[in-house]
């Protein structure tokens, strides 16, 4: 095993093999990623809760907020996730499809009734 005392050259060194090292932390980008396409929609419960009324303003920025995340969230799985071999690119649907209901489910309502 070879050691290298020169930090910089032994960083230079690593950087190809850091994604490697860093393995069994892979649930934290996934968590970062839900929380932030979770977020409008805990906003908007939050503020139903409190009675707020339907603004435009407020509640439309939130639901355009989830509709964005929800997008990038399509665009990220089309070109990161997906087996070259058998050309598959649907492996999370359904977690998608389940974010779509779920805020489907929260934001409609409250849309037809206001």
């Amino acid at each position: 095993m070879h050691e290298e005392w020169d930090f910089f050259k032994y960083y230079i060194g690593m950087l190809p093999q850091f994604a490697f090292k860093l393995n069994w932390l892979w649930f934290l980008p996934a968590l970062f990623i839900d929380s932030v396409i979770s977020y409008p929609l805990l906003k908007w419960t939050q503020r139903r809760h409190a009675g707020k009324p339907f603004n435009f303003k407020e509640d439309g920025t939130l639901i355009l907020g989830q509709l964005f995340m929800v997008s990038l969230l399509v665009g990220f799985q089309q070109a990161a996730v997906g087996n070259e071999k058998t050309g598959r690119k649907d492996i999370m649907v359904i977690s998608l499809l389940t974010i779509v209901a779920y805020a489907t489910y929260f934001f409609l309502p409250c849309l037809l009734v206001n």
